[in-house]
């Protein structure tokens, strides 16, 4: 084993030489490369240059390609279409959304690698070790062989296709000036384990507490997902003046422009050990207070016309969370003048496809 890595690790020199001018020597006590799983080392000369790597580390490259491409299929085709027309054709659409894949590999790498680095077991230390990610949507690892092992524990979860995350986003509207209410608030900690009472039975019965929407996302690991639910409003924003032959004739053209009201959730999910559910969740609501009417003269024909100013009330948070299987958190996220505070309930939980679809049938055939 140690002569085939000393080989492999000449060849990656000789590579490395040829592509990467100024690229410090090899120190003796390099890093083994006894694992490659994807074209390339020659892109990552310099995790190999570290001096303090100790000789025990092993240069791993896994091959995310699959993984990326299905976490951003549905975001990409979605962005195409808004690029194209209607009338685009088929192969056009397609080659787009393979463009817009490849422009995702390496930052969606990238990202991966940062909750590699955040949950890996034995610990992550930038001193002595190295993440890098390529265009190719490939992750080069410098680490120990047990946190290999977790690393391929944590990728072989993400990729399973019989696990799915739940995440179910409860949005209360609370009363901060009651006392329970603020008692409520300020309990510590925030984050309810699965056998715990449960935040949404507690808000619920609450002096003048009300549910304002109940959402709930289900998605594979390492994919993400997102939902609208509101309305959309039409208003006249502006006016131009148009110029109309013969005359000529100078008309007033309405611009109208669209408010999107109502609740919009995104969220991302990674499974990273079989009981604990790493999640990136945004939420934001906006609500149409008034439609307030101004009037404005067009010049050079004084013209009086009337355009419209919205008035809304926009909440909205962005986070990341790690919740137990089963667990919540309760995240605080506007407080109004009046004491009126918007709180979400995030539930989030892994569904084993297969076994909880049998039990569902069993449940439903008693």
């Amino acid at each position: 084993m140690t002569s085939s890595c000393n080989s492999f690790r000449l060849l990656l020199l000789a590579i490395t030489a040829t592509l990467a001018v100024g690229t410090p020597a090899l120190p003796a006590s390099a890093p083994r490369v006894c694992s490659v799983f994807a074209q390339g080392p020659e892109i990552f000369p310099d995790i190999l240059a570290n001096e303090e790597a100790p000789s025990s580390m092993v240069l791993r490259i896994y091959n995310l390609s699959n993984l990326i491409q299905r976490r951003v299929q549905q975001a990409v085709t979605t962005e195409a279409e808004n690029i194209l027309s209607d009338s685009a054709p088929e192969a056009r659409r397609q080659t787009l959304v393979g463009i817009l894949i490849e422009e995702k590999m390496k930052p969606e790498a990238e990202a991966l690698g940062a909750i590699i680095k955040k949950h890996m077991d034995p610990a992550w230390d930038r001193k002595k070790q190295h993440v890098v990610a390529d265009e190719m949507g490939n992750l080069a690892i410098l680490g120990s062989m047990k946190q290999h092992q977790w690393i391929s524990g944590f990728l072989e979860l993400q990729n399973r296709q019989d696990l799915s995350v739940e995440v179910h986003v409860e949005v209360f509207d609370l009363n901060a000036n009651d006392p329970k209410t603020a008692a409520f608030l300020g309990d510590k900690p925030r984050l309810r384990s699965p056998d715990a009472e449960s935040f949404s039975i507690r808000a619920l019965a609450l002096p003048g507490a009300e549910l304002v929407s109940s959402p709930k996302l289900l998605l594979y690991p390492s994919t993400e997902a997102n939902l609208t639910i509101g309305n959309q409003v039409a208003y006249i924003s502006d006016w131009k003046l148009e110029t109309v032959l013969p005359g000529p004739v100078q008309i007033a053209d309405p611009i109208v422009d669209t408010l999107q009201t109502g609740l919009y959730l995104d969220v991302s999910a990674y499974i990273f050990s079989q009981d604990k559910i790493d999640l990136k969740l945004g939420y934001s609501q906006s609500e149409l207070l008034r439609m307030e009417t101004v009037e404005m003269v067009l010049a050079p024909n004084r013209k009086v016309v009337h355009l419209n100013r919205p008035v809304t009330k926009n909440r909205s948070i962005q986070t990341k969370l790690v919740i137990p299987d089963g667990g919540q958190v309760l995240l605080p996220v506007a407080t109004e003048e009046d004491g009126q505070t918007t709180v979400l309930v995030v539930t989030a939980r892994v569904i084993h496809m297969k076994k909880d679809i049998l039990a569902g049938d069993q449940e439903e055939g008693k």
